[in-house]
């Protein structure tokens, strides 16, 4: 078998060295010899053309190369350094020019060995790296066969380095989100990817044998050469099961919500700072005979007999002004079917987080059966009222108090009971003829200075009647009580409310969990983007120095993996950033408002785009910008994302963008129009939600849109957009002459 069945293209390279190459065959015979080596062996004969590779090795070569003891073996010759080593068939030789060979030799391996001591530091800071950061790594060769994993994927189940593409699975079951369905070997991302696709935030479920089972999100692409060749897939993975666990409770707890709201028996509404409803329950529907479609966009007094109606349109115009009291009411409704029903209105209102009032919710009871069995009794009260005692009331009067739903008792002047229903007595856990004649507050001393107490003493004395609520601790129950006074005592109508309480109770709760959940997910999202910054910097620093320092020395893979993570680093800088930013844009500091040239704004945010300018030729038409109160900061960033937006997706022309500013009633109106490629209207919405993007883009993160309506509502504002494809966009936002209260 011949020594060198070398290549054109082995062979170029070889001509390329500094160092001479020979290779010799067994019989001594110099099968090749690049140019160094000509040029160096001929050194050792009489002149530069004395010598040529048919000739053999010079005799001083050969004279060294029989002295040899074995192989590999390195030797001087005459001011040359050779290294021989034996290959199938015969020798290699080396050949390098020294002026010390002995120095030489030494200083070049010292060379060597701290360029294989650097080489093996590299590694092991590489491992270091990707085993310490919280992205599960994972790369393939162009085989499918696993090279690279780092702990966070091993950590998953992952195998052991190198693993072919069918042990990839052997540990662990992968699934789709739904974490029973087996993933198909083809939707696998590192397969996708390794079969040439990009793969982003795909999420999938991963159940190692010895670990509970994870939610990840995977993006993976394929790896190419310098020449194009692909040389294999890698795949990085994040944990999310905790954020899709809390997402699924404040799912379920909404939906628990939702559910409790509608299907309440109580009937509830809530209206705006307008007097308008914008949310009721089926109740309500069924109370009123109406439909939520009949019953949504209009106001409440619309409902009441018009005979009440501007008595109810003025009541609830005073709650909305927050003026006092908010006590419960009686109105008289009109079904959808003309019946006439009353009903006792309870009204909570709501603030936002300044305090401000925004609305009222509305829980509604119908008393019109009580108030008509009410009516009835004042009746009976004023009839027995005329006699002297109430012994002498009529077995139909007793018979209609035993048949009522409600408790009923009567008080003459000295507190001493007169009557106890059948409803009563069970409420009171005593006999009716064990209370009969004793006083009230002797038989229940605990009532003394209660609600109670108060309200009844003070009908009697005021004679008026009054209507209340109260809690009585040793039953552990709420009432609701009616009373009505007469020159010869009280009558007192009373009911027990402690399911409709608790209810209520449970709402305001649930109500108050939800807004400290969303209030804990904001502050959980700031925290942990803002956390991600440090451990992120230091991996975009050293694999930055990594980069410069070691460019082209490890070799062509080396480099582009280098270069992987120092882009994907510092895009992961670029998005923890601008987390960090959709965090902070809803917070109204008042501190920092001030009165901000919106011209000067606008040209600070274009001095901050001054690259994307002059690449894109974009030019700014503008003028008669007002001054706003505004955080500058704000303003500022708010016209550069718009601004990059215009110039990013723009059309074959340069962008041409033009800003102007209209007086509202209650503020300023901005827009921001281009010339770029424009967008259909139903993505309209969608383009101010988070990474939503209307088509690939390789720059941003897709948080600007996100960042500019966080600043524009938080301001008390609003921002939508305007276009068609292939004619521009316009961007729209509102900043209102009033400032919203800080956090």
């Amino acid at each position: 078998m011949p020594v060198f069945p070398a290549t054109h293209a082995d062979v170029a390279i070889l001509d390329q060295l500094q160092d001479g190459v020979i290779v010799v065959n067994p019989e001594g015979t110099i099968e090749y010899a690049n140019p160094a080596a000509r040029r160096l062996l001929a050194t050792l004969v009489a002149g530069p053309e004395s010598w040529e590779p048919a000739h053999g090795p010079p005799p001083p070569v050969q004279k060294a190369l029989r002295t040899l003891p074995s192989l590999p073996a390195s030797i001087v010759v005459e001011g040359l350094h050779l290294e021989v080593v034996a290959a199938e068939g015969g020798r290699i030789i080396t050949a390098r020019e020294i002026t010390n060979p002995v120095g030489e030799f030494a200083l070049e391996r010292e060379r060597r060995l701290a360029a294989e001591r650097c080489l093996e530091q590299k590694q092991e800071f590489t491992e270091a790296v990707l085993d310490n950061i919280g992205t599960g790594i994972a790369v393939c060769d162009e085989t499918g066969t696993l090279h690279i994993v780092n702990r966070a994927m091993r950590a998953l189940g992952s195998p052991e380095t190198p693993a072919a593409a069918e042990h990839w699975a052997e540990n662990c079951g992968f699934m789709y989100p739904d974490g029973v369905t087996p993933l198909r070997r083809e939707d696998n991302p590192l397969y996708r990817a390794f079969q040439g696709e990009t793969v982003r935030d795909v999420e999938i479920v991963v159940a190692p044998k010895d670990a509970p089972r994870r939610t990840l999100l995977a993006t993976g692409r394929p790896l190419f050469g310098r020449d194009g060749r692909k040389i294999g897939a890698v795949l990085a993975t994040r944990d999310v099961t905790h954020r899709r666990l809390s997402t699924r409770r404040v799912r379920e707890a909404f939906r628990h919500f939702r559910t409790l709201f509608k299907d309440a028996p109580i009937a509830y509404h809530e209206i705006d700072c307008d007097g308008v409803i914008r949310r009721v329950n089926r109740a309500e529907c069924r109370l009123l005979g109406r439909t939520r479609e009949e019953i949504i966009g209009r106001c409440p007094w619309e409902f009441v007999s018009e005979n009440e109606r501007e008595k109810s349109r003025r009541a609830v115009q005073d709650t909305l002004a927050g003026v006092p009291p908010l006590t419960p009411a009686e109105r008289e409704y009109v079904t959808a079917d003309g019946r006439h029903i009353v009903l006792e209105v309870h009204e909570n209102l709501i603030a936002d987080e300044s305090g401000r009032i925004v609305g009222i919710r509305t829980a509604m009871l119908d008393i019109t059966d009580r108030r008509r069995h009410e009516q009835q009794e004042q009746a009976i009260v004023r009839e027995k009222a005329s006699r002297e005692q109430a012994e002498a009331a009529s077995a139909e009067i007793r018979s209609i108090l035993e048949r009522i739903g409600d408790a009923y008792i009567a008080f003459d002047t000295e507190w001493r009971y007169t009557y106890v229903n059948q409803k009563a007595a069970e409420l009171a856990l005593k006999p009716a003829e064990e209370l009969l004649g004793k006083c009230v507050w002797d038989e229940f001393p605990e009532s003394v200075h209660t609600a109670f107490y108060t309200e009844l003493q003070r009908s009697l004395r005021e004679q008026i009647s009054v209507a209340f609520e109260n809690y009585y601790a040793p039953l552990g129950k709420w009432f609701e009580n009616s009373v009505y006074p007469s020159p010869s005592g009280v009558s007192v109508f009373y009911r027990d409310i402690t399911e409709r309480k608790q209810t209520e109770q449970a709402l305001q709760k649930r109500t108050a969990q939800l807004a400290a959940k969303n209030a804990e997910l904001e502050a959980f999202a700031y925290m942990a983007s803002h956390d991600l910054q440090e451990p992120l910097r230091i991996v975009s620093t050293y694999t930055a120095m990594l980069s410069n320092r070691y460019a082209g020395v490890l070799g062509g893979d080396a480099d582009t993996f280098i270069r992987y993570v120092v882009d994907g680093a510092a895009r992961m800088q670029d998005l923890v950033r601008d987390l960090l930013a959709l965090c902070r844009a809803g917070t109204m500091d008042l501190a920092r408002v001030q009165d901000v040239s919106a011209a000067a704004a606008l040209e600070s945010a274009a001095g901050h785009l001054a690259g994307a300018v002059t690449e894109t030729g974009a030019t700014f038409e503008f003028r008669d910008l007002p001054r706003v109160r505004a955080i500058e900061s704000h303003l500022v960033q708010l016209f550069q994302n718009l601004l990059a937006n215009a110039m990013k997706y723009r059309s074959d022309a340069p962008p041409q963008i033009r800003v102007a500013a209209e007086r509202l009633p209650a503020g300023w109106r901005f827009s921001v129009a281009d010339n770029g490629a424009g967008f259909h209207m139903s993505q309209a919405e969608h383009i101010f939600e988070p990474f939503k993007r209307l088509r690939r883009h390789p720059a941003g993160t897709g948080i600007g849109l996100s960042i500019c309506r966080k600043i524009v509502e938080a301001r008390g504002g609003r921002i939508w957009a305007e276009a068609a494809p292939g004619a521009g966009a316009t961007f729209y936002f509102t900043i209102p002459d009033e400032i919203p209260a800080g956090d």
